[in-house]
């Protein structure tokens, strides 16, 4: 499913709850979207039954303020930063930069354990902005926990 309509898919459903109504069964495939509704009728594709996971997830994605000492940070699924993204069907999903399949994990190594600076990296990855490494290399940055003070 592209990743607008995924997204789209997501604020409908939040929606849908944060107009008071629960969530008990939903029912989507690759052209409908049912929460509460029919969930008998045919779907125009293979339907798959969410019932079970509903009272495991938070579909709302309330935020979890602290474990403990521990602050969570997530990124946002579909473009973590202003110059990344993430797709399940690009590296297994992991966060890369826009228009390749240049993990931004490979940046932060580059970064850290080999010492490069973003020119460095650029002459490595010509297709690369110094704006762009330092977008990835600040993404993992809060991935690991260093932005926000907590380590990973």
């Amino acid at each position: 499913m592209p990743r607008p309509l995924a997204a789209d898919r997501v604020s409908q459903l939040k929606a849908h709850i944060a107009e008071g109504n629960a969530v008990t069964e939903l029912a989507a495939d690759r052209w409908s979207f049912i929460p509460d509704g029919d969930t008998t009728a045919p779907l125009g594709g293979a339907s798959r039954l969410f019932s079970d996971m509903l009272g495991t997830f938070d579909l709302v994605g309330a935020a979890v303020e602290e474990i403990g000492d521990r602050r969570l940070w997530g990124p946002d699924l579909v473009t973590p930063s202003e110059r990344t993204y993430i797709s399940p069907w690009v590296l297994g999903g992991d966060p890369c930069i826009d228009h390749t399949r240049i993990p931004t994990a490979s940046v932060f190594s580059l970064r850290v354990d080999r010492g490069l600076e973003s020119g460095d990296v650029v002459e490595l990855y010509p297709d690369l902005s110094e704006a762009d490494v330092e977008d990835a290399f600040s993404l993992e940055r809060q991935l690991r926990g260093f932005a926000t003070g907590y380590a990973a």
